[in-house]
C-alpha cells in the first residue's frame, strides 16, 4: 500500500522555501513529517534521492537552528533512509510548545506565520495569530480575577450543571459534599 502524502507528511517540495513554510505549518498545527527525496508520479511514489545529501541536509538543519530563517527553534528530528536509487531524508517536526508559538518563517524579509489546514500551509489568520498571543500568556483568560466581583455573582444554576457535568465525566473528581451555595 502507499503511503499518504498530505495532512501530517510531505513530500516533493520544490525548495526549501517550501519547506520552511511547512515546518512552521507543521510546528503550530500538531507536528508532521517532510519526506525528501521522493516523488510522486501516476504510478505512486518513486524514490529519486538527494544529489547532495550532506549539502542539504546541513543547510536545512541548519537554517532551522538560525534566527536569520526561522523566528523560534522548531524541534525538527531528521531521520536518514538510504535505498538503491538514492537517500531520502525524513524530517520529524515537532509541535511547538504554546509559549513557542508561532513558529515564524521569513519570506520575502517579512515574517509569517503558517498552519496546516489539510494537506496544505496556510498564512496565519489575524484571529489565529491572536490566539496563539493569548495561548502563549502565562496567565490563562480563565485565571483571571474579576475585579469588582464576589462569589454572590456567581449563577448556581450554571454550578449546578458544571458540577453534574463534572461528576458524571469525571466522578473520582466530584465534590460530592460541596453544594452549589458553598
Amino acid at each position: 500500500s502507499r503511503p499518504r502524502i498530505g495532512g501530517r507528511l510531505e513530500s516533493g517540495h520544490g525548495g526549501t522555501q517550501d519547506a520552511f513554510k511547512t515546518i512552521s505549518a507543521f510546528a503550530n498545527s500538531g507536528g508532521g513529517w517532510l519526506v525528501f527525496g521522493v516523488a510522486e508520479d501516476a504510478g505512486g511514489y518513486r524514490v529519486h534521492g538527494l544529489a547532495d545529501l550532506d549539502r542539504f541536509q546541513g543547510e536545512l538543519l541548519g537554517a532551522c537552528r538560525s534566527e536569520e530563517k526561522l523566528r523560534r527553534t522548531p524541534i525538527v528530528t531528521p531521520h536518514l533512509h538510504e535505498f538503491d536509487k538514492g537517500a531520502v531524508l525524513v524530517l520529524h517536526v515537532a509541535e511547538a510548545d504554546r509559549t513557542d508559538k508561532p513558529v515564524r518563517v521569513k519570506v520575502k524579509g517579512r515574517w509569517r506565520a503558517y498552519v496546516r489546514v489539510g494537506a496544505g500551509d496556510h498564512r496565519c489568520t489575524p484571529e489565529e495569530e491572536g490566539r496563539f498571543a493569548r495561548d502563549a500568556s502565562e496567565e490563562r483568560y480563565d485565571q483571571s480575577p474579576c475585579p469588582g466581583r464576589t462569589v454572590d455573582d456567581l449563577d448556581t444554576e450554571s454550578l449546578g450543571w458544571l458540577r453534574g457535568l463534572i461528576e458524571k465525566r469525571r466522578p473520582a473528581q466530584a465534590s460530592p459534599r460541596s453544594t452549589d451555595a458553598q
